[in-house]
């Protein structure tokens, strides 16, 4: 309450899988004003002039982005940011289950097992809004997967 000027700011959250869980379990809570970053963004954005990248990318909508029904945010974002965006076809979640692919690295290698295929020779990069998603999706992928926020500060 201090830190947002007794709601006054908005509390920020980058995590979309930790905004799930507080916004499924909180939701009734209304003295915090908490907002998933990436409808922050969206929203804030939205007459922003972003300057868009001369880029293919790859994008993965992540579980929790899908059930918050935040798919288009991420999608509208993304396809402002660079020329060409592809979204996986069969690729819905990357398997790590918050934490369990550090110790379950098989979770994620299943789930992502034909990723790989569906990433064309002049795609050399990815962008998802959850850093274990990027770092199973890096792994599995052979191209480096960053935060969607990285993508839209370069575009800024």
């Amino acid at each position: 309450m201090e830190a947002s000027e007794n709601s006054k700011h908005p509390i920020l959250i980058e995590n979309s899988s930790c905004f799930l869980e507080i916004f499924e379990n909180h939701k009734n809570e209304d003295s915090l004003n908490i907002q998933n970053a990436l409808s922050f963004i969206f929203e804030n954005l939205k007459e922003y002039p972003l300057k868009k990248q001369n880029k293919n990318i790859m994008l993965h909508v992540n579980c929790s982005v899908t059930k918050l029904k935040m798919n288009d945010q991420i999608i509208s974002l993304t396809q402002r940011c660079a020329d060409n965006t592809i979204i996986p076809n069969d690729i819905l979640c990357c398997g790590f289950a918050g934490s369990k692919g550090f110790t379950n690295p098989e979770l994620n290698q299943n789930a992502l097992k034909t990723l790989k295929e569906q990433i064309p020779d002049n795609y050399y990069e990815g962008y998802t809004c959850l850093e274990t998603c990027a770092l199973g999706f890096t792994k599995h992928s052979g191209i480096p997967y960053y935060s969607i926020f990285h993508l839209i500060d370069e575009c800024m």
